[in-house]
């Protein structure tokens, strides 16, 4: 995927203003390969925090250095929560805690909550082509949940989001739709496959001039308070 450097950029900016955690120590578990570490790699080094780079299993010594050094920000995907419950309560994050990736429930967050009261949880949603995320629902410390899955929330800044029928016409609230994303974020497409680029992305009607939307094959409705919920892949 070819993400040009403005979009990456205009991204990593939004994510050191946006997350307080990024000022902190960043602990970054995952591989650099995978798309969501570009958020902990990069947001704290352009505001003045710290990335450890470790593994996300047990160390005593790591566990020592994080009770004197607070761990902040932690991004990983919803799966990763069973893992970091079962780790002491200095792996999980103090301010910051990024999950995207998969769905997410209420249920798989609740012990990372209880023992981070000040925790802010953060449900992204976003493929590579638009450049790690495009939508965030930010669960605030000591909100109430509902049972289930977690909206993906709304439009980071820079995105348009459109929910559009097999014929490209926007549905109502509440009505099953596939998820296209344009905006800044956008990738330029598939580098060495143009047949591809062009079926994935399309000319935006809504956008200004020249400008083209990505088609996710994700399918989502709005729902009334205007986030949006993910369903699932069109092709399942």
């Amino acid at each position: 995927v070819v993400v040009p450097h403005r979009a990456l950029i205009d991204y990593i900016a939004w994510m050191g203003q946006k997350y307080p955690g990024a000022r902190g120590v960043a602990l970054l578990g995952s591989s650099v390969t995978f798309d969501i570490s570009v958020t902990t790699l990069f947001a704290p080094l352009i505001v003045g925090g710290c990335v450890l780079l470790s593994p996300l299993e047990y160390d005593p010594e790591l566990e020592a250095w994080l009770a004197d050094h607070p761990c902040t920000l932690l991004s990983a995907t919803p799966s990763h929560l069973a893992l970091l419950d079962a780790l002491p309560p200095a792996f999980v994050p103090t301010v910051d805690l990024m999950l995207g990736g998969e769905p997410l429930t209420a249920e798989a967050l609740e012990l990372s909550r209880r023992r981070r009261p000040g925790l802010r949880a953060h449900n992204v949603y976003g493929p590579t082509e638009i450049t790690v995320t495009c939508t965030e629902y930010a669960v605030e410390p000591g909100q109430r949940l509902a049972p289930g899955q977690i909206t993906i929330g709304t439009r980071q800044p820079g995105n348009r989001l459109y929910v559009l029928d097999e014929r490209l016409r926007p549905v109502p609230v509440g009505v099953k739709g596939e998820l296209y994303v344009g905006g800044t974020g956008v990738a330029r497409g598939y580098l060495g496959r143009p047949g591809l680029t062009a079926q994935r992305f399309v000319a935006d009607p809504w956008g200004p001039p020249g400008s083209r939307m990505y088609r996710t094959g994700d399918l989502v409705r709005w729902r009334p308070d205007g986030t949006v919920s993910f369903i699932g892949c069109a092709d399942d």
